[in-house]
Parts: C-alpha cells; sequence; structure tokens
C-alpha cells in the first residue's frame, strides 16, 4: 500500500493543488499503535528527501489503520508548506468536529465532519512557522466545493491573517479514509 494513490489520482490532487509534484507514502505498519511506528515513518522520509532537503517540505500523519507522509519538491517559482492529514470517515463524530469550530455555521458548511476535521489537521500544519496559530479552531475556511465523490477543495479565510498569499486544500476519499492536502504560499 505504499503508492495508495494512483498516477491518475496523484496527478489530478497536483492538478489542484498547482503542484508539479507530489508523493504520498502509506503503510499500515505506520498505524498509530504498531511499534516504532514514529520512527519509520521518519526513517523513511528522511531517504525520500535525501539531497531534496532543504528544497521540499514533507507532513506526517497516522490514524488506527494507516500512516504516512505527504512531500513535495519546491517549483523554483514558490517556496512552498505542505500540510497532510488522514483520518478514517467513520472515527471523525460530528462532535468532535464541532469541538474544531469557531461557530455552528462552520461545522454546517463543510461536506462532512471527517472533510472538516482532515481540513482543519492538515491546514493548521501547513501553517507552520511563527505565523501558525495557537489553536486548530483559528483556521477557518470558505469556498468548499464538492467536485465528485472523492475529491473536495477548500480554502483558508482569511490567509492574509497568516502571513500568507494563499493556502489552499484538497481532500481525497478512499477506501474509508479521508486524506487532505494543503499548500500554502507566502
Amino acid at each position: 500500500m505504499g503508492s495508495f494513490l494512483n498516477q491518475e489520482e496523484l496527478g489530478r490532487i497536483c492538478t489542484l493543488l498547482k503542484v508539479k509534484k507530489l508523493e504520498v507514502s502509506l503503510r499500515p505498519t505506520w498505524a498509530s499503535g504498531s511499534p516504532g511506528y514514529r520512527e519509520d515513518i521518519h526513517g523513511e522520509l528522511k531517504i525520500k528527501m535525501g539531497k531534496a532537503y532543504p528544497l521540499c517540505d514533507a507532513s506526517i500523519s497516522h490514524c488506527h489503520v494507516i500512516g504516512g507522509f505527504a512531500f513535495i519538491t519546491y517549483d523554483y517559482d514558490h517556496v512552498l508548506q505542505l500540510g497532510f492529514d488522514l483520518e478514517e470517515i467513520g472515527r471523525v463524530t460530528p462532535e468532535v468536529a464541532r469541538r474544531a469550530c469557531k461557530t455552528e455555521q462552520e461545522f454546517l458548511e463543510a461536506p462532512s465532519p471527517s472533510s472538516l476535521w482532515t481540513a482543519k489537521e492538515a491546514a493548521f500544519k501547513c501553517l507552520k512557522g511563527p505565523s501558525q496559530p495557537k489553536t486548530i479552531s483559528e483556521v477557518q475556511f470558505k469556498d468548499w466545493q464538492i467536485l465528485d465523490s472523492h475529491i473536495e477543495t477548500v480554502c483558508l479565510k482569511d490567509p492574509q491573517k497568516f502571513k500568507f498569499s494563499s493556502v489552499c486544500g484538497v481532500i481525497y476519499k478512499k477506501n474509508n479514509l479521508s486524506l487532505c492536502f494543503f499548500i500554502s504560499l507566502p
């Protein structure tokens, strides 16, 4: 399951994120609770990053059934920050997703609790650095779009508040998992 997403799926996500290349590596042995899963994910990521570092960014996520990372290499036009999250769709209850929101309206605008949760987590990770908010509820969205049964897009509301010009994400649903990728531009 190392590739998980086929080339066509990855290509579509890249197009929506406006990046040239995105690598995603997921494995059941990297699921939370597996012995040494954090060290194993970090070890594999170091190998992938190799000589590209610091000309790349990566983000790690895991849930009870799978774990992994997403990895991008900068194009030479932009320094990109990446946030990645994954979760089992059925594990995210409305009550849990609501706790991550500032308002009920924010919860109601999202396509589903799992979409909202993975988007919040991935966007929060994407905003790393001095502008990262202190709590996940400060990450708010606008422009949710459902493209088909597998793909949704969303943008961060007021990215300038976090010192970025654009922060947009893609939520991809497959095999009872919700995966979210966010890219920020300075």
